[in-house]
């Protein structure tokens, strides 16, 4: 939700789903991948990458899709996010 929020331009109400989603990723009940998700929906490259990095430590089920994430397209050509997907064993795009 938080992500559509953001691809609505309603980025009030993504930053509060964003606050709650960190508030469930330290209770262990969310995932680094999700909030990576709503970074990248708000276009910050930067905080996406850093989280979908904390993704990769919390070795999160959810990077098995990344390459096919529709999700990821603002980020996709970031040399950051090739890196991840080779050190994920993941084909290039």
């Amino acid at each position: 939700l938080g992500y559509t929020f953001a691809l609505m331009g309603r980025k009030a109400e993504a930053l509060g789903k964003l606050d709650l989603l960190q508030g469930r990723y330290r209770q262990g009940t969310a995932s680094a991948y999700d909030v990576a998700v709503l970074y990248a929906g708000l276009n910050d490259r930067d905080r996406a990458l850093e989280w979908l990095e904390k993704a990769y430590t919390d070795r999160s089920g959810g990077l098995l899709q990344l390459k096919a994430d529709l999700m990821f397209d603002s980020i996709r050509s970031d040399a950051r996010f090739e890196s991840l997907g080779r050190r994920l064993g993941l084909p290039p795009t």
